[in-house]
């Protein structure tokens, strides 16, 4: 809802010098905090309020979140939100689940979190044809069978009509680039542009980025806009969970007005041209979305196709 110009200036008086609670998923040092806090300055710039950083850990970001579902509507608690990470612990009704992302107040996205994959420079798998033609079962490393890499790993196999066998138990994406290199896997899949520091070191190639579009930062890499599978429901599904990356959103109910004064301040932040430097410099990508598009990748997401779900719930089945 518009606000007037009165009501504006009256909670721009409100929030003047008042501290906002940021919660953050995830530890420190990592790529959520890091972002979260190159952003708060920014939200405290077009809110008036101090903006607090509190990491909320744990359970692959889902205490943050329920933390964020449970805290109160008064417009005083943001926090960042893993749309892929939601969306998927959602679907398949995980026990740790205590939100219903569609009824989050939302405010934007710093960035979407598409997959690319990648391989050793030195392995046998040059391109992704090779993949999609290889004899044998391709090995990806993965952190766990319902995470969100492992999942767009079954998906690209259904689209393209290849074997994988997941290698399970690697602690992060760094583990997983190590074991590629070291040969012990085929392939790692990854968000994007965490990989792109590998990819600058000669270390890794990118082979094919899981995508609709061409992705930033790879201009050689095929997607399916150039290698279209046989099943395109698979290659959509992945691309439309990729769209809802790095969220920001509130509890439930929020008082209206303040829902739209900190929409309307967010969305100016996460557009701050300062604040798009200083994450460039950090080699964060930003790519923004408004709270009506997330509203709309979240519902998307949330009622895919019939096929989609079950990949979904039966990669959840077997961690």
């Amino acid at each position: 809802m518009p606000l007037t110009v009165s009501a504006k200036e009256d909670l721009a008086k409100t929030y003047a010098g008042k501290n906002i609670t940021f919660i953050v998923p995830f530890g420190p040092g990592g790529g959520y905090d890091t972002i979260s806090r190159t952003l708060a300055p920014y939200i405290g710039k077009h809110t008036g309020a101090n903006v607090v950083l509190r990491n909320v850990t744990g359970a692959g970001g889902l205490n943050g979140m329920n933390t964020l579902w449970k805290a109160k509507p008064n417009g005083f608690t943001i926090g960042l939100i893993t749309g892929i990470g939601a969306c998927l612990n959602q679907i398949a009704g995980s026990k740790g689940v205590r939100f219903d992302i569609e009824k989050f107040t939302w405010f934007g996205r710093i960035s979407p979190n598409f997959f690319s994959m990648a391989v050793s420079p030195n392995g046998s798998f040059k391109k992704i044809e090779d993949i999609i033609t290889a004899k044998r079962p391709i090995k990806i490393g993965t952190t766990g069978a319902g995470a969100a890499l492992t999942i767009a790993g079954r998906m690209m196999a259904k689209a393209f009509d290849f074997e994988v066998d997941f290698v399970l138990g690697y602690g992060s994406t760094g583990e997983i680039y190590i074991g590629v290199i070291r040969g012990d896997i085929d392939v790692a899949i990854s968000a994007a542009d965490s990989v792109l520091s590998q990819v600058k070191a000669g270390t890794l190639k990118p082979i094919f980025y899981l995508d609709m579009k061409k992705g930033k930062g790879y201009p050689d890499t095929p997607s399916f806009a150039e290698l279209r599978p046989s099943k395109l429901i698979y290659a959509k599904a992945i691309s439309n969970l990729g769209d809802m990356g790095r969220l920001i959103g509130g509890p439930p109910n929020m008082e209206k007005e303040k829902a739209a004064f900190l929409r309307d301040a967010i969305g100016k932040a996460l557009n701050d041209p300062e604040f798009i430097s200083d994450a460039t410099r950090q080699n964060h990508d930003v790519d923004t979305a408004s709270a009506e598009d997330v509203e709309k990748f979240v519902h998307e997401a949330l009622n895919s196709p019939p096929e989609i779900i079950a990949v979904i719930k039966e990669s959840f089945k077997t961690d």
